[in-house]
């Protein structure tokens, strides 16, 4: 049919439907571009109620401010007037000043400690032993270092003073050898050491063998007690009578966590200035809110259901219904006496590695790992109780106020106590983990350190310190758990003797029931574990728990946590005769003579040899290989490569199925190891597969999945 064009009339008539599609076409666009029609509409009322309170806390917060303020002006005219007539009066008849203001508490605990018995206790292990006249020179030199010196102008015999307060033990009534002397020795009954007029007591253990096999050790018990006229801690006071083996090197500490500025000052001076003002005016106006927030934060009734009252009525209330007898209903019922009110326990922080790399991997600080793992130790101590559902327990922990400055003994450790709630009703090692990251951020990033800050300096000048301490106390009333993290700097010395480790008790308020102390020295790690007998009648097994916290989150995080050298090594396994299978239909007489039993040993023992070193040869040409593979330029055609990559995945791959063949052979019934042989495979493979990926440059050097993921991360998360 011949192409005619269109005429008019053709043009007229269909133009309403070129019209209607062109309106369908526009409100189709308009369709895609706004998408599909929402369910709610823009600015909701959980919005603007969330609006209404933010501005109704700061209303308040400023109204509290402002009568805060005002009280403040209105007191302090006189208080300082009070006071100059005070220091005039104790100026003229010759006494000491009762109001003394320091700039800085040098107290890592402030305001918490036992009012009968207030002295915290440290033990200092060191590698050698140490003489007794050496340790006194030491002390001695100590207080007429640059910053301690003006604790001890009124003494005028410094010499004298040190051999007062250094005393060696005596073995013919205590003999301590063994860690399980110390223990014994720690938590037996004893009045306090320490006093007002003796603040402090070094007793030195000189023959303390720590192990046996690297000899000797001497062991140092310090008990100190913070008062007016020696106002430094027990960190400062090692650091003064430390000694290190050069003059360049200096014995500091570390409290974790710190303040910290993300930016350079003097880069950005405009910005910190910026930040610093935003954070005045928000302690300002919110500050005064979240102390009152403290003071009326109650208590949590766990801690009452764990006293000795509440145990003996549950006990009675549980077995009500149950066939004993009135005698084991006595039993139950009587109250348990302890030697003394406090009891230690300490250990070594199991898996320390691999803690360091988890790290790294969960992108959080050590001390909100400690948290974390505590609030699981604890979640697991209350289960035992009988508490199923254990809410979340208030927690302390000391913020360090200096951003660069360590603790030393020209330097104060100025630190207040940040209350935070320990995730003990959370479920899971890794959600426990995230819960305490969200919490210590909103702890740290707030006004609460500030405001804490100037309110103990506020009750410093305005109050004795007594009254003071006793004041601000109250805004931890409700705290259970004290939590404490300390990170010597560098390797602390006495006398050329290296410090092995430290050990920290600090002194227990009666609302504090249990108190973790980590103590980073050299490559090892110490938890200092202080209770309440009352509720914590055995701190061993908090440790215990505390260990199977710490191996359940290193096995989550296995595969995570494996280097390529761990995926690729198997340990070494000696199967026992006895658990090999009999084949025929006969089945084995159960009474094995010795001389069979020493051939099937020995047969068992040359099997195993023979595995192992084929394991080993193997082993070794596959990482030889891989090394050629790593250090060689891949250039042109990469068949030759990727062939040989896939020759060493299979010969490890049939490797593995022989023996996990051997091993499901070797072990009676259903137990079966083929998940884990399938799952070592698939890391190996994983592993081999970072060498197949083509890389931007051809010429480029090739690393394992392992050196990867490590050079990828932040040079602050990337150190070992």
């Amino acid at each position: 049919m011949p192409y005619s064009p269109p005429s008019t009339v053709d043009v007229e008539a269909a133009q309403p439907c070129l019209v209607h599609s062109k309106q369908h076409t526009a409100k189709n666009r308009s369709l895609l571009a706004t998408g599909p029609p929402r369910l709610r509409g823009g600015p909701s009322d959980a919005f603007l109620s969330c609006v209404i309170c933010v501005l109704l806390k700061y209303l308040i917060g400023v109204a509290l401010s402002a009568l805060i303020i005002g009280i403040v002006a209105a007191v302090l005219p006189v208080v300082f007037l009070i006071r100059l007539c005070l220091l005039l009066k104790t100026t003229i008849q010759g006494k000491k000043c009762m109001w003394r203001w320091r700039n800085s508490t040098c107290h890592i605990w402030y305001p918490l400690e036992h009012p009968e018995n207030p002295e915290s206790l440290a033990v200092f292990i060191f590698h050698s032993t140490i003489d007794l006249i050496d340790l006194c020179t030491h002390l001695s030199e100590a207080y007429q270092k640059r910053g301690m010196e003006k604790f001890f102008q009124m003494h005028n015999h410094i010499t004298e003073l040190a051999r007062q307060r250094i005393i060696t033990l005596d073995e013919s009534q205590t003999k301590i050898e063994t860690f399980d002397d110390l223990h014994h020795f720690l938590n037996r009954d004893s009045p306090p050491v320490t006093t007002d007029q003796l603040p402090s007591q070094l007793t030195l253990i000189p023959n303390f063998a720590a192990n046996q096999r690297n000899g000797s050790h001497s062991l140092c018990v310090l008990r100190h007690i913070v008062t007016e006229e020696e106002p430094f801690c027990l960190l400062r006071l090692f650091t003064a009578f430390s000694r290190p083996p050069t003059s360049r090197d200096k014995s500091t500490f570390d409290v974790d966590p710190k303040f910290t500025v993300p930016l350079e000052r003097r880069v950005l001076f405009t910005w910190y200035l910026s930040q610093k003002i935003a954070q005045f005016i928000k302690c300002v106006f919110v500050g005064p809110l979240s102390l009152l927030f403290l003071l009326l934060r109650r208590r949590s009734p766990i801690w009452k259901y764990l006293s000795p009252e509440a145990d003996r009525s549950t006990s009675i209330r549980r077995n009500r219904d149950s066939r004993h007898s009135d005698d084991n209903q006595m039993l139950m019922a009587s109250p348990s006496t302890f030697p003394s009110e406090r009891a230690f326990f300490w250990g070594q922080m199991p898996l320390h590695d691999e803690l360091q790399r988890s790290e790294r991997v969960l992108r959080s600080p050590s001390i909100i790992l400690y948290l974390a793992l505590i609030a699981g130790t604890l979640r697991k101590h209350f289960r035992e109780q009988g508490v199923r559902h254990p809410p979340d327990i208030s927690c302390s922990f000391p913020y360090a106020l200096r951003e660069r400055a360590t603790v030393d003994h020209s330097n104060p450790c100025d630190c207040v106590l940040l209350p935070i709630y320990l995730p003990t009703g959370v479920e899971g090692c890794i959600p426990r983990i995230w819960a305490t990251q969200r919490r210590m951020s909103n702890a740290v990033n707030g006004c609460l350190p500030m405001t804490l800050k100037a309110a103990r300096t506020l009750m410093g000048v305005t109050f004795t310190p007594r009254m003071a301490q006793r004041i601000f106390s109250s805004f931890y009333k409700s705290c259970g758990v004290l939590v404490t993290v300390v990170k010597a700097k560098g390797e602390p010395h006495v006398q050329s003797t290296r410090l092995q480790s430290a050990l920290l008790f600090p002194s227990l308020p009666p609302n504090v029931n249990i108190a973790f102390t980590f103590v980073h020295c050299g490559t090892e790690t110490m938890l200092s574990i202080s209770t309440n007998r009352a509720c914590f009648p055995q701190p061993e097994r908090i440790f215990q728990l505390f260990e199977e916290e710490v191996h359940n989150l290193v096995d989550q995080l296995s595969l995570r946590l494996m280097t390529f050298a761990q995926a690729t090594v198997l340990p070494p396994m000696r199967m026992s005769p006895c658990l090999f299978t009999y084949q025929g239909g006969m089945s084995p007489s159960p009474v094995i003579s010795e001389a069979r039993l020493s051939v099937l040993e020995s047969e068992a023992v040359e099997e195993g040899d023979e595995m192992m070193r084929s394991l080993e040869c193997l082993l070794q040409e596959v990482q030889e290989e891989l090394d050629e593979l790593s250090s060689e330029a891949v250039e042109g055609d990469r068949a030759h490569y990727i062939d040989k990559l896939k020759d060493l995945e299979k010969r490890m791959g049939v490797f593995h199925e022989r023996l996990r063949e051997r091993i499901e052979c070797s072990i009676p019934g259903s137990c079966k190891i083929g998940f884990d042989a399938t799952r070592a495979s698939d890391t190996i493979a994983s592993l081999l597969e970072t060498y197949r990926q083509p890389s931007p440059s051809v010429t480029g050097r090739r690393f394992s999945r392992e050196f990867v993921r490590t050079d990828s991360l932040p040079r602050k998360f990337s150190r070992t």
